[in-house]
């Protein structure tokens, strides 16, 4: 294992205690935020680490997608539990997500990284470049930390904000996910 892969454990473990803080809306508001910035901010450091070091691997980009999902899984679930979010949004960004790590799975197989696989001009711009990854990780801490401040009551609940940033959610995840589609060819 790599100093990346356990920066992606140990952020994945992060996000449950924040599902368990702000579920329970145990604690101050400001640790929950708090903990839940410094979790996807390991998200980026354990890419940063990985390129930093030339410790990528295959099996660590599949790590990685692995701790971006269960931290997607947790936090949709947790607030679809009490009711923050409409359940639609998060059975299909979860449905695409498990379609496509399906796909890079099969892609991973063949020792084609979770990236490598995408030569489509659709592929490498809207799932490989980090533009557009960040924009759509940050579009996620953003919704996620509204939705924290709102649980402690610091931020008043929106059902309006919940329904729109949700929409916007799922037709990101569309976006980003059909080029996965369209590139599997080579691989399935």
């Amino acid at each position: 294992m790599t100093p990346a892969d356990w920066i992606t454990i140990i952020r994945t473990v992060l996000v449950f205690v924040v599902a368990v803080l702000v579920y329970y809306a145990w604690g101050p508001w400001w640790l929950s935020v708090i903990l839940l910035i410094i979790a996807f901010a390991m998200d980026s450091l354990d890419g940063y680490v990985a390129r930093r070091y030339k410790c990528e691997t295959v099996i660590g980009s599949l790590l990685d997608v692995v701790g971006d999902r269960m931290t997607e899984i947790v936090l949709w679930l947790m607030f679809l539990a009490i009711d923050y979010v409409p359940a639609w949004a998060p059975i299909i960004v979860l449905s695409r997500a498990a379609l496509t790590d399906a796909i890079r799975g099969r892609a991973a197989g063949k020792n084609v990284s979770v990236y490598g696989m995408m030569r489509s001009w659709w592929g490498r711009t809207f799932v490989k470049s980090r533009f557009v990854r960040g924009l759509y990780g940050v579009s996620k801490v953003l919704f996620f930390l509204v939705l924290t401040l709102m649980r402690y009551g610091v931020v008043p609940f929106s059902w309006q904000f919940s329904f729109w940033y949700s929409l916007y959610l799922v037709l990101f995840s569309l976006l980003r996910g059909l080029p996965v589609l369209i590139d599997a060819r080579g691989v399935l």
